[in-house]
């Protein structure tokens, strides 16, 4: 069983059992609107917070741990936006570093992928994974990648009565994620 574990804003797996696996998380406010959510890490309390947890396929979540044990995090859904990653692939030749040209988009991609080179034509890329692409060809060139991703939705509700310091309470929250 692999693991990976994702808290706050940042995520990353270590090791061969966990290099194609990801879970990444956003912090958020949820507004009205066309973009039902914007990017935001401060709230007033007795507003919510939401979190779009981003996970690699098969990867769920074992278990939510609040930093403050008396604060639930709820689930409210799942979320898919349209994204468009702009990377670089750098492998110069084959035998370069004995690397391959491959770039890993921002989130793990749902579905299929379009993409526009803005420099030498390095070929279709190749999805390795939910996240890698590969280039069929060695060379120096920047892509822009657009793909679709999904975020399962998580909120946490604030207490008018949470305990302040210097007129402020921070609150983590780790996602323990394991893929089976």
């Amino acid at each position: 069983m692999a693991v990976v574990v994702a808290t706050a804003n940042v995520t990353f797996g270590t090791g061969d059992e966990t290099k194609d696996l990801s879970a990444a998380v956003e912090v958020v406010k949820k507004v009205d609107g066309e973009i039902p959510y914007i990017s935001q890490s401060e709230f007033r309390l007795g507003e919510t917070a939401y979190f779009l947890l981003y996970l690699s396929a098969g990867v769920t979540v074992k278990q939510i741990i609040p930093s403050l044990k008396s604060l639930t995090v709820f689930s409210n859904g799942t979320y898919t936006k349209e994204e468009e990653d702009f990377l670089t692939f750098q492998t110069y030749e084959a035998g370069d570093n004995n690397a391959v040209n491959e770039v890993k988009t921002k989130y793990p991609m749902i579905g299929s992928f379009s993409h526009e080179y803005y420099g030498d034509d390095l070929g279709t890329p190749l999805a390795l994974s939910d996240q890698t692409l590969r280039a069929p060809n060695y060379g120096i060139s920047s892509i822009a990648v657009q793909y679709q991703s999904r975020a399962l939705v998580f909120g946490l509700n604030s207490p008018l009565s949470l305990k302040l310091y210097k007129g402020k309470a921070n609150i983590s929250i780790t996602f323990v994620c394991e893929k089976k």
